[in-house]
């Protein structure tokens, strides 16, 4: 081999050696950077992940303290209709123990009557030998005229209604209590004890207690109407439309 040969073989061994070197190079950094970009990708799509999940988990934080809030305040809202409504209520109650008691104030007949009745029937629900008598001081003189009229209606009603009590004394003792008083109808003042007449029987030294004042009759009566009053005051949306349909 001549030194020509020698010296074209050498830079040909040298120029292949060369180009294995740029190919390997090449593969290198391609791979690097293919690499470098896979992890890059990765990370970015974590970052993506990361986000979002911070996001939603803020959005549906904010989601749920929003209805939170809504809640509170159609609560507040149904509290506070409430309240109206029921305020609503009692000072119908208040406006018709007024007129009752203005109307038994001028009617001291019929209010006679009503007391005969409530004494009746709180002796028929005792049914007990010897019964006291809890009424408002101006109410006594009525009371001791109605305590033999009532006591001879209780008695006539036993025999009546349970044939064989027909042929036996019935005894029964109503006394006043004279210590003890209801309180007298307050109009004006409010927060005082009131009552606006009506009667309170006890039995057993005091054991056993009738309430029958025209107070807890009203709000008996209130309480059973309760459902109707309401919804003639506050009536539905179905309701509301019935009626303007039947208007």
């Amino acid at each position: 081999m001549t030194e020509e040969e020698g010296r074209a073989y050498t830079q040909e061994l040298a120029s292949i050696i060369e180009n294995t070197a740029r190919e390997e190079a090449k593969a290198v950094i391609d791979k690097a950077k293919e690499e470098y970009q896979i992890e890059t990708e990765k990370l970015i799509a974590q970052a993506r992940i990361k986000i979002k999940t911070e996001y939603e988990d803020k959005l549906n934080k904010y989601s749920i303290n929003k209805r939170i809030e809504k809640s509170a305040r159609s609560n507040q809202c149904r509290i506070k209709k409430m309240s109206a409504r029921n305020k609503c209520v009692n000072d119908m109650v208040d406006t018709t123990g007024e007129q009752l008691a203005a109307y038994f104030q001028n009617n001291k007949e019929k209010y006679r009557q009503v007391l005969k009745q409530l004494m009746v029937q709180g002796l028929i629900k005792l049914m007990e030998v010897q019964v006291g008598i809890r009424c408002r001081k101006s109410d006594t003189e009525i009371i001791e005229s109605i305590i033999p009229e009532a006591a001879q209606e209780y008695v006539g009603l036993l025999k009546k209604e349970v044939p064989r009590l027909a042929g036996r004394e019935i005894k029964c003792k109503i006394t006043i209590n004279t210590q003890k008083y209801l309180p007298e109808y307050n109009e004006k003042e409010t927060g005082l004890p009131s009552c606006c007449g009506g009667l309170e029987l006890t039995a057993k030294q005091g054991k056993i207690v009738c309430t029958n004042t025209i107070d807890a009759r009203l709000e008996l009566c209130f309480q059973e109407a309760l459902p109707d009053i309401r919804r003639l005051l506050f009536p539905s949306q179905l309701e509301k439309q019935l009626i303007y349909l039947l208007s």
